[in-house]
């Protein structure tokens, strides 16, 4: 979503809130210098928004063994691949540098992982494509996409008495391997800031849902305690979309009710270009209408629209979101 999930339009993995890991180091091809071999011309490019580089090249044989990995450092550069003849599946990451690497790189045993937060600092974009080679030259250019989604939270006159704000989200994906297949489960915990009169939460990246539907809790702590309120969302939260939840507190008027909350889910859709725009915040009443944001410098534009109003009750006062 540039908003990175921000775009992710067509809205988030593996957060490590004090950095990420150092891109792989390049290494040179294994091929058997008795046989045919090729040379293989990488480029990339993203779907939707730019690539962030590096971007990481790994070529497969077809026993799914690593045959060759080397490193694009910008848009401008390409490179080129000494290959044996034979069939290879070729992949290419950005991103996964804030994801848990695995031990080895073997094309469908090996999976990124999400960090145990669930959540991730940067967005994963992944691409790929089988090739035959045979010759002295081939090309092959990768077309990228996000594979995890983005979920950011604001949240505006929360009583001053509250120490602590955090969103989970669960039933979600927990990995992806070489070839781009979701594996596990994870479930992301969200921690949101005091920021001047708002508790935000910081734009994070997640692995898409695996079932038909997610479950979100939001959690206050205040001195008395801790209140808690979930929704069964039915349906899974999609790669490559940005999703935001905005809210305001709202005192309960019926003392036997623990509390409501009710929050308006945006999901951001698509938008063509590159001009960068500020973000937008909504009030639940404005909910009718459409707003153009930007929820990080990472990603395209994306128009973002109300999607879901999901009630939710719990043990405290009421909150609209």
């Amino acid at each position: 979503m540039k908003n990175t999930l921000s775009q992710l339009t067509p809205l988030a993995a593996l957060l490590m809130l004090t950095g990420c890991f150092a891109p792989m180091a390049d290494s040179e091809a294994l091929i058997d210098p008795t046989e045919g071999t090729t040379s293989l011309k990488v480029t990339t490019r993203a779907a939707m928004g730019e690539v962030a580089y590096p971007v990481e090249i790994l070529a497969y044989d077809i026993s799914g063994e690593l045959k060759a990995r080397q490193t694009i450092e910008n848009a401008d550069q390409s490179i080129k691949l000494q290959l044996n003849d034979g069939q290879y599946h070729i992949t290419a990451l950005s991103g996964q540098g804030c994801y848990e690497a695995p031990s080895s790189y073997n094309l469908k045993s090996s999976a990124l992982g999400i960090p145990s937060a669930g959540t991730a600092s940067e967005p994963l974009l992944m691409g790929g494509a089988d090739v035959s080679l045979s010759g002295a030259s081939a090309s092959v250019s990768l077309v990228m996409t996000y594979r995890v989604a983005s979920l950011g939270i604001t949240l505006a006159e929360v009583p001053a008495d509250v120490t602590s704000v955090t969103v989970g989200v669960s039933q979600q994906y927990g990995a992806i391997d070489m070839a781009g297949a979701y594996q596990g489960t994870s479930t992301a915990s969200i921690s949101c800031h005091r920021s001047g009169a708002l508790w935000r939460s910081d734009i994070v990246y997640l692995m898409p849902g695996m079932g038909a539907s997610t479950t979100l809790t939001l959690t206050l702590v205040n001195p008395q305690g801790q209140v808690s309120y979930s929704y069964e969302l039915s349906e899974p939260l999609e790669a490559a979309v940005p999703y935001r939840m905005e809210g305001t507190y709202v005192e309960s008027s019926a003392p036997y009710i623990a509390g409501v909350l009710t929050v308006v889910l945006f999901k951001s859709e698509s938008k063509a270009g590159r001009a960068k725009v500020p973000s937008t915040s909504i009030s639940a009443a404005e909910a009718t209408t459409m707003v153009v944001a930007a929820a990080s410098s990472r990603c395209p534009p994306y128009k973002a629209r109300p999607y879901r109003r999901l009630v939710m009750r719990g043990m405290g006062t009421s909150w609209r979101l």
